[in-house]
């Protein structure tokens, strides 16, 4: 019993660990994106120890051997600590070779699985993008109306959000039409919540701060800045710009647009030809309120030496500063609220002045 319970815990740990490791080679190898809830659990669970790995461990064309090697040596480490329970040393000579075949039992219950979850989610009819019957919003309200008031106006308010934003919808945004791209798809998605924020922030009467979101920048293999993943995007993010331009008509000239990120990327390209998690990185600014053509910064230089902890470009500006400047002199708020209320506890991080025309 004293060996079963630690021989279960340790087959449940490495088989996710080592799964997710080998999971992540699968998926860089086919360049599946990352920016999904599963990718970023997979990267999470596994940095820890593929990155250092990498170090020294190159990739082989789009072959990530450090994910690989990873996997092997959680298998190894599993049979060296259940021998060591055992008192089983004496075949410690042949624990590499015990840990391959363990490895091989692991990837094959992993493609397994693989295989039954493709062929579950082929069972389920592709639905995305398919609007709402009029008659389905009806019995919606009713329920709604009769069950909860808030959720029914709130459900009112979104069908009529809905509606104005997809005044001309032509297709679904997450199927590809009859001869688009992929390069193509994803600027028509970029575009047209661009388009639809347009038409919200420049009626008269309509909101005068709106948030978009585009993800898919979690660029760990394949970045490309030419012919890559941020090639792609940083073409569609430009042509949504555009598009905002376009829609905003006069009110561009009032219009401050800012493009932050959550955070940087390595300096370093890493072994599948993208970068990972940073620290330091920059922000955009357009628009015709603002006082633009210049470029701030304090430079700290790609120099080893001048890395954050080795690695990362060294960050020199709290992002807090800019958007405090942005919203203290586009948008009339107080330094008070600014400090105490939007972005509690960041008296110091003073706002940047100068920003807007």
């Amino acid at each position: 019993m004293l060996y079963q319970i630690p021989s279960f815990l340790l087959d449940v740990i490495v088989g996710l660990l080592g799964g997710a490791c080998l999971l992540r080679l699968y998926m860089q190898y086919h360049r599946v994106p990352f920016g999904n809830p599963l990718g970023r659990f997979v990267f999470a669970i596994t940095d820890w120890i593929v990155l250092p790995l990498r170090r020294i461990v190159p990739s082989v064309k789009r072959w990530d051997l450090a994910s690989l090697i990873a996997a092997w040596l959680l298998v190894l480490l599993k049979f060296l600590l259940l021998w060591l329970l055992a008192g089983n040393l004496g075949r410690i000579a042949t624990l590499p070779l015990v840990s391959l075949v363990g490895l091989m039992q692991l990837a094959v219950s992993g493609l397994t699985a693989l295989l039954v979850v493709y062929a579950v989610l082929s069972w389920i009819p592709e639905v995305y993008g398919v609007p709402l019957r009029e008659s389905t919003i009806a019995r919606l309200m009713d329920l709604y109306a009769e069950t909860d008031p808030v959720l029914a106006r709130a459900f009112a308010e979104g069908m009529e959000i809905h509606r104005v934003a997809d005044a001309n919808p032509s297709a679904p945004a997450g199927r590809l039409a009859p001869g688009q791209t992929p390069a193509e798809r994803l600027n028509r998605q970029f575009t047209e919540a661009a388009e639809a924020a347009a038409k919200f922030l420049s009626t008269a009467d309509g909101p005068r701060i709106g948030v978009l979101s585009y993800d898919g920048w979690d660029t760990h293999a394949n970045e490309g800045p030419v012919k890559g993943q941020l090639a792609l995007r940083l073409g569609s993010l430009d042509a949504a710009i555009a598009a905002l331009r376009t829609g905003m008509g006069t009110a561009w000239q009032d219009t401050v647009c800012l493009i932050v990120t959550e955070f940087g990327r390595t300096a370093q390209v890493n072994g599948t030809l993208g970068t990972d998690h940073g620290m330091a990185t920059i922000a955009l600014m357009a628009g015709g309120a603002v006082r633009g053509g210049r470029v701030l910064a304090d430079w700290p230089g790609l120099r080893e030496t001048a890395l954050f902890e080795g690695r990362d470009l060294a960050p020199t500006r709290d992002l807090r500063t800019v958007l405090k400047g942005v919203l203290r002199d586009h948008l009339g708020i107080p330094d008070g609220a600014l400090a105490g209320g939007i972005f509690p506890e960041s008296v110091a991080a003073r706002p940047l002045d100068g920003l807007v025309a």
